[in-house]
């Protein structure tokens, strides 16, 4: 009998485990749907959205670096977006009006270049540094 009842409680773990995760995934890679009707669809990289934040993240005067991740979650009824950017920027910067500034022109960007509205843009500042920022050298 005791082995029978742990082997339900297994078993109703596992389809838990199973049924739980049918509701949303978040991925990082592949694409997002911006435009979808009769004549077909216009999807956007996620790589493409990651690029495009990560060159205004390094276009803003204080930022010494940035690491940006797309997150798209698809749902049952809707696919959401979102952006999670973690910063190192230097000490003559206000936070605060940085971190505004920056989202706003994301989210701006994102509307004009792609149709995407109210795209929820994270900030984290893991680092505030002395350090001229790096230059990246470019192979042309």
């Amino acid at each position: 009998a005791v082995v029978a009842v742990i082997c339900l409680l297994i078993s109703v773990k596992l389809l838990v485990a199973v049924f739980g995760c049918i509701g949303e995934k978040a991925t990082s890679k592949g694409e997002y749907i911006i435009s979808s009707g009769a004549q077909g669809e216009v999807r956007v990289a996620l790589d493409a959205i990651r690029s495009l934040a990560d060159r205004m993240a390094h276009e803003v005067h204080g930022v010494r670096d940035a690491r940006v991740k797309v997150i798209a979650k698809r749902g049952r009824d809707a696919d959401a977006l979102s952006l999670n950017l973690s910063l190192v920027v230097g000490r003559e910067v206000d936070i605060a009006k940085l971190s505004a500034a920056l989202v706003a022109d994301i989210q701006q960007q994102l509307e004009h270049i792609m149709s995407l509205s109210d795209v929820p843009v994270n900030i984290v500042v893991s680092d505030v540094s002395d350090e001229a920022p790096a230059k990246k050298h470019r192979v042309v």
